[in-house]
């Protein structure tokens, strides 16, 4: 009994790893979708539906992408069985947008629901990918130049390679995703194949990506590459199996990776439950579950041969490390003896339990050993250790009084800082010790060292006020390279010109833009003041153009908002008015898109509200506005449904009664014919009764013929 409840502990444990780790499909039987149809999850919960602005066809498309499909199929948003009331509501309010990479952004999220409760979950159904990469978007080369689905190679984006500049371990993993991999174990960059010449174009640059909510992808980029060579070009490392982190294993029938149960370890790329160790009684798992730990001086080792762990005393010239619950050895200059918790430093030098290493030591009057901290801090007296320099102040290293220094005028600094950056349109002196102005007409990026990176503005243009740019014309910025050297640029797709500060800025999550725009695309229903996405109805005023109301709906100049049109009636995106359906249409059945108006059916004639079927006879006029008597040909006819069923079942009714009177008529046949061959009995009877008894001279008696 104890067995297998510890058994039934182990398998929820493992499913609610399973469910808590990524987005999935649920099918009908509550498993892991394999079809590419199912319920969307998200850690353990659903995904509804808050509005229309949240959630669309592009979302659901990159939702599929990013679980690894090809594409969307379709996507709907239903109660279809009443174990989804089961769960809660994980996400109700994801957005993704982007053409080339997922740009999704979420509300608020756990806890909350939609305005109709599961009624709204998210159902998708998602086109099942039969090859890793596609030509038309990401794809690997391999050495030779061919598309390899290996998982190793140059990465490509159309027919071009994609620059490292702002790449991350985010983009990567993303990327192997979307190609159809497991996600990704490294990348770097450099030459790889011999097709990485000048004829070959890059393009993609500053491809980043943020998680949000610790899964959901925030990517961006640049089509702008000049400043890149082949020598930066990205190589990815995907993988083609599931690679599970350390404290989780590989779980085939939900074809996820799971947690491992409580109190258990695993190694990095455990395949199944069976790999996840149970720590000893007097120990628990540490590091995410990568060890357990273990006694003082004593350190987790795996053992390769049968998969298991053990805890052995540190041998000499270790230390037990209680971050990761290991044993390691100490630096080449250290020594220590068995069991120890540090290392020994040489004369001279202590052992820094910070840095894992031996550092040189200032000595005082009574012989102690004093701590040279590191760049950016300084010595703590009262807590007797090094501490990050506090908000404006740094510290070098070697500084003998061990004391953070302010930083001077019009410079600032982060915490933990060993310089301060002069403010924009000034530059250290010499000694870094001031921050000097730049001449008039002259601008400086933030940072600037020495009068060398203070340049001229270009002909036709002027310092900024806050003198870190120069004017540019409509549509363009001031950019900055990294070598301090600066020019004008168009504002690239999804910026915008901030004339503030005369820079290209970034258009907020729900809006898009143009190349050389000076003001960002808000989503209907949002209008842009300059700076942000602000809600139609919130505003005082409309102003065409900025103000944009759904489909379906008008602007209202007297209330101020977007109003619903009324029945009949429809409208497209921005407008100040509804159109009265025509006739020979109606509006749309579909109440999610009565913006429209539907052409009535076959047979059917509209007055602009409802469609009704021609009388029989009739046929629609070809605008579907009145019907119209029709000309029959000879020997022809219209067809009529109702006149169908009538004549079907008055021919039941006659085939009835034609049945019943051939019943009859046999009976009465039949029973004439039996009563004529009893009649010629009779008589054939009494003939020879008379013969005989004239014969014989007797009398005929009367009873004879009473008898027979």
């Amino acid at each position: 009994m104890v067995i297998m409840v510890f058994f039934w502990i182990l398998i929820l444990d493992s499913l609610r790893g399973i469910i808590g780790s990524r987005f999935y499909l649920l099918d009908e039987s509550q498993r892991i979708s394999t079809t590419g149809y199912g319920l969307l999850m998200y850690e353990g919960g659903t995904v509804c539906q808050f509005s229309s602005y949240w959630f669309n066809d592009m979302t659901a498309d990159w939702l599929c992408r990013l679980m690894g499909h090809e594409s969307l199929i379709k996507w709907e948003k239903r109660l279809k069985y009443s174990w989804q009331l089961d769960y809660h509501v994980a996400i109700h309010s994801i957005k993704c947008d982007g053409d080339v990479v997922p740009n999704c952004h979420s509300g608020k999220h756990y806890g909350n629901t939609c305005q109709n409760g599961h009624t709204e979950d998210i159902w998708l159904s998602c086109k099942i990918r039969q090859q890793k990469g596609d030509l038309t978007s990401f794809y690997l080369l391999d050495k030779n130049g061919q598309y390899t689905q290996n998982g190793h190679g140059l990465l490509m984006y159309q027919n071009g390679t994609v620059c490292d500049d702002q790449f991350n371990e985010e983009a990567a993993d993303w990327v192997c995703r979307m190609m159809g991999f497991w996600g990704t174990s490294s990348w770097t960059n450099g030459a790889y194949s011999p097709i990485q010449d000048d004829n070959l174009p890059i393009a993609l640059n500053d491809l980043k990506c943020v998680l949000l909510l610790g899964f959901i992808p925030r990517c961006t980029f640049k089509t702008t590459t000049s400043d890149c060579t082949h020598t930066e070009d990205v190589l990815v490392n995907c993988l083609s199996n599931p690679m599970c982190s350390a404290g989780s294993y590989w779980c085939s029938d939900l074809n996820q990776c799971s947690k491992c149960p409580a109190t258990t370890v695993s190694k990095k790329g455990s395949m199944s439950l069976s790999e996840c160790v149970l720590c000893p009684l007097t120990s628990s798992p540490i590091s995410g579950g990568k060890a357990c730990s273990c006694d003082k001086g004593h350190g987790w080792v795996w053992h390769t041969a049968n998969n298991q762990g053990v805890c052995i005393p540190c041998p000499a010239n270790s230390y037990k490390d209680y971050e990761h619950g290991i044993c390691i050895r100490c630096p080449i200059e250290a020594t220590s003896p068995p069991r120890s918790e540090n290392c020994e430093c040489p004369t001279g030098f202590s052992w820094d339990s910070e840095t894992k290493g031996c550092v040189d030591c200032n000595h005082v009057d009574d012989g102690s050993c004093v701590k040279v901290c590191s760049v950016g801090k300084f010595w703590n007296t009262d807590l007797n250790m090094c501490q990050d320099c506090p908000l404006n102040t740094y510290s070098v290293q070697g500084n003998s009084d061990l004391v953070c220094l302010s930083c001077p005028d019009n410079s600032t600094s982060t915490v933990g800082s060993s310089q301060c950056i002069c403010s924009g349109y000034t530059f250290f002196s010499s000694d870094l010790r001031e921050c000097i102005n730049c001449p008039g007409g002259m601008v400086c990026q933030e940072g600037a060292l020495s009068y060398s990176h203070c340049l001229p503005c270009p002909f036709g243009s002027v310092p900024l006020s806050n003198g870190q740019g120069c004017s540019c014309k409509r549509g363009h910025g001031w950019f900055w390279t990294k070598d301090f050297a600066g020019s004008c640029r168009p504002c690239p797709a999804t910026t915008y010109n901030n004339k503030d500060q005369g820079i290209c800025g970034e258009c907020p999550d729900e809006a898009t833009s143009l190349p050389q725009s000076e003001d960002c695309l808000c989503p209907n229903g949002l209008k842009w003041t300059g700076s942000d996405c602000v809600d139609c109805n919130a505003l005082g005023s409309y102003t065409t153009g900025l103000c944009r109301c759904l489909a379906g709906t008008f602007w209202n100049l007297e209330s101020k908002i977007c109003e619903k049109c009324p029945q009949n009636h429809h409208s497209d995106d921005n407008s100040l008015s509804c159109t009265k359906c025509l006739f020979g249409f109606r509006q749309n059945g579909d109440p999610r898109n009565n913006f429209t108006c539907t052409r009535c059916p076959d047979h059917h004639v509209g007055n602009g509200v409802d469609c009704v079927i021609c009388p029989e006879g009739t046929i629609p006029s070809e605008d579907r506005v009145f019907c119209q008597e029709h000309d029959l040909p000879e020997n022809s006819y219209v067809y009529d449904e109702s006149k169908t069923k009538v004549s079907d079942l008055v021919n039941v009714v006659l085939l009835s009664i034609v049945t019943l009177g051939v019943v009859v008529i046999l009976g009465i046949a039949v029973t004439v014919c039996l009563w004529v061959k009893r009649k010629k009995r009779e008589e054939m009877f009494m003939t020879k009764l008379a013969i005989t008894r004239t014969q014989q001279h007797l009398p005929f008696p009367e009873e004879i013929y009473t008898n027979i």
